[in-house]
């Protein structure tokens, strides 16, 4: 016999052709990917879940109705022109790469908005230091006016104990 034989629990399903099978209309000439058969009949909302979800949906919630699955069908020996594809890989990889982009472009506006608010501070600090200069000059210029004024008192207060002693004499 060629193709693949597997069993379903109810009986044995064949994909390809058989040693039995003399007459062509047994024969599957199509290609396959994704094949299940489930336990029971899915319902409308199921079915739209699974095409809309693509070539790569994920089957898990349905693991316990899956009587044939194309995880064993693969796995199983083949033979005849059975190819693999890895349309999946491409796929869950072009997802992660949009996934990614959005991330990316996500960081993008808080790296802006980042550099946009640390743009502003150092503006705030720009102008705090331009004070704190005025500030500081302003600073030198009365402590220069009060070691002056000092001074001038020291002078004073010179003069003023030679007056004093003058008038005790």
């Amino acid at each position: 016999s060629s193709g693949i034989k597997q069993s379903t629990g109810g009986g044995t399903m064949w994909f390809g052709k058989h040693a039995g099978a003399t007459n062509s209309v047994f024969v599957f000439g199509g290609e396959l990917y994704q094949f299940n058969m489930f336990s029971k009949v899915l319902s409308a909302a199921d079915i739209s879940k699974i095409a809309g979800g693509g070539l790569c949906y994920d089957l898990g919630e349905f693991s316990e109705t899956r009587v044939l699955r194309w995880e064993d069908i693969v796995s199983r020996s083949r033979s005849g022109s059975v190819s693999e594809v890895t349309v999946c890989h491409i796929a869950i990889i072009a997802g992660e790469l949009e996934e990614t982009k959005a991330e990316l472009k996500m960081m993008k506006e808080q790296f802006q908005t980042l550099t946009g608010q640390l743009n502003t501070t150092e503006d705030k600090l720009d102008a705090i230091t331009v004070q704190r200069n005025s500030t500081q000059e302003e600073l030198e210029t009365v402590s220069g006016r009060l070691n002056s004024t000092n001074e001038e008192l020291k002078a004073v207060s010179g003069r003023l104990n030679s007056t004093q002693e003058e008038l005790e004499t």
